[in-house]
């Protein structure tokens, strides 16, 4: 087919294609929570991104990839030459672990002020805990004030690919291919806005390729004229959940609508088989966060949504912990202004009529000081909906004091990935080194909750129907973790017990997958 000419191009309005990827990169890495926090991104820099990129740029070299290995070059001297101090807060950061562990023997820690790094003198707090183990507080608003936190390194990918087929995982740093191209993009500027707008009704003709730095002839092969399809959805007659594959729930009764860690599927052009970003609402009015996993705090997916929330709901973290960095800053930090933190049993009034309740979230996260988590209870004309994701039963009488708080509840929906990773897998560089072993890491697993704790969460809040979710079924989701064969996994063996058991209980549960409507009036 012949390309319209550039002029012609520019005056007609832009749509994505369903099909294309719009990436956030972070020095070319894919963007996560712990990316945007500047602390965390230090560590991650020096302990696995310096690593990533000279390896990357050594199989370049091997396979005569001369413009992937002069691009990952340029990523390597942006932050080895242009920004040393990211590395060395990152380096500092390790060296007070050690000055830390040494020294603070449950005595006064004055004199240690004056032996801090420099780089971070004046970033953190030195204090015991209560069992007189040291710690340090990172004063986490200050550090986006700084150097330490750097828009300029943030761009946005995109590519056509096909939506199902695995892609290149979080070690991987990106680069630009025939298929699509990388550009500059401050995840707080309007240009993520525009790439939002351009998912759903599209954007003035030129406006996207101008907000990029690129030429519209470049996005030729990513826009079409014509919008994208839908799944035909009857609007809600009361409240009802829109389930759109893994953890992300839509909450919806025709006056509110409450969307619930947002990870949103791409679909080939022509296809209905999953709800994607054209099927939301056109006003979100509460958006709500569980916790920092990548797959439950997507920033591709948010940034992209971003111009239709109204609020967003995150859990108090443990202020300035290393291992937990504040939701509500890195929301901040990528263009959110209404960002809200609840603490455990908190509520919150939701726009247009109806509660959200946060909901204690224990486990998951290998019994570390971790306090951004929380599952929530959703409340519209009077039926309420409980997400726990990736909630681990450890003390069924918190979902006890949660029943007698909330109420009745009309749909749970759970968690059951019990085949975590070792602590130290995702953990390791926010960890002091020589303090874990490998025993205590197969030990602390992050496990979601199996048959026996679901069972006790099910009979603590008597729910009227159950469902298990977030389970990274879906096609859509190979890129992040695969799609399991449902015969040979643990996880899933502990979902048919837990169907089976919820049968006995004369609760209606089944596994959730794909896209679904599910009706809270009655029984479904």
């Amino acid at each position: 087919m012949a390309h319209r000419p550039a002029g012609e191009a520019a005056a007609a309005p832009s749509h994505l294609l369903e099909h294309v990827r719009a990436e956030p990169l972070v020095n070319g890495f894919r963007a996560w929570p712990h990316l945007v926090a500047p602390h965390t991104y230090c560590v991650i820099l020096r302990d696995r991104h310096l690593t990533a990129l000279r390896e990357g740029i050594a199989a370049a070299g091997r396979d005569g990839d001369q413009r992937r290995r002069a691009h990952l070059e340029g990523l390597l001297g942006a932050v080895t030459a242009d920004r040393p101090h990211l590395l060395r807060f990152g380096e500092q950061i390790l060296a007070l672990d050690a000055l830390m562990l040494r020294e603070a023997r449950g005595f006064r820690l004055d004199e240690l002020y004056e032996r801090v790094p420099d780089g971070l003198r004046g970033f953190v707090e030195l204090f015991y805990g209560r069992y007189n183990d040291p710690g340090v507080r990172f004063l986490e608003p200050a550090l986006y004030r700084s150097p330490l936190y750097d828009p300029t390194l943030q761009a946005v990918s995109l590519r056509a690919s096909d939506p199902d087929q695995p892609g290149d995982g979080m070690r991987v740093p990106r680069s630009p291919g025939r298929d699509g191209l990388i550009a500059p993009a401050p995840f707080a500027s309007g240009v993520w806005d525009l790439l939002g707008r351009a998912r759903r009704a599209g954007t003035p003709g030129g406006e996207l390729a101008d907000a990029l730095g690129v030429r519209p002839a470049e996005l030729e092969a990513l826009v079409a004229a014509d919008g994208p399809g839908t799944v035909p959805v009857p609007p809600p007659d009361g409240p009802r959940v829109r389930f759109f594959g893994h953890a992300c729930v839509l909450i919806e009764d025709g006056h509110s609508s409450v969307l619930v860690d947002p990870l949103v599927a791409y679909r080939r052009a022509g296809t209905a088989d999953r709800f994607s970003f054209a099927d939301l609402p056109e006003r979100i009015d509460c958006l709500a966060i569980t916790h920092a996993h990548l797959d439950h705090l997507d920033i591709e997916t948010l940034l992209q949504l971003r111009h239709l929330v109204g609020e967003v709901i995150v859990p108090r973290a443990g202020a300035g912990d290393l291992v937990d960095p504040s939701l509500r800053l890195v929301l901040e930090a990528i263009g959110f202004h209404h960002v809200r933190e609840l603490d455990d049993f908190e509520s919150h009034e939701i726009a247009g009529g109806g509660l959200l309740t946060a909901v204690p979230f224990f486990g998951e996260h290998a019994d570390l000081p971790i306090r951004g988590k929380s599952g929530y209870a959703v409340r519209l004309q009077g039926r309420t909906c409980v997400m726990l994701a990736d909630s681990r039963c450890l003390e069924p009488r918190i979902y006890e004091h949660a029943r007698d708080l909330i109420g009745p509840v009309a749909a749970l929906f759970i968690g059951m990935e019990c085949e975590g990773s070792p602590l130290t897998t995702a953990n390791a560089p926010y960890l002091p080194e020589g303090l874990y072993t490998a025993g205590m890491a197969e030990s602390r697993r992050t496990n979601a909750s199996d048959a026996a704790g679901a069972l006790q969460v099910l009979d603590a809040l008597r729910p009227e129907r159950a469902y298990v979710y977030a389970m990274g079924l879906e096609p859509w989701l190979s890129y992040m973790f695969g799609v399991p064969d449902p015969t040979k996994t643990y996880s899933l063996s502990q979902v048919e017990v837990f169907e089976r058991e919820c049968s006995r209980r004369a609760v209606p549960a089944r596994l959730l997958r794909g896209a679904q409507v599910l009706e809270l009036g009655g029984a479904s």
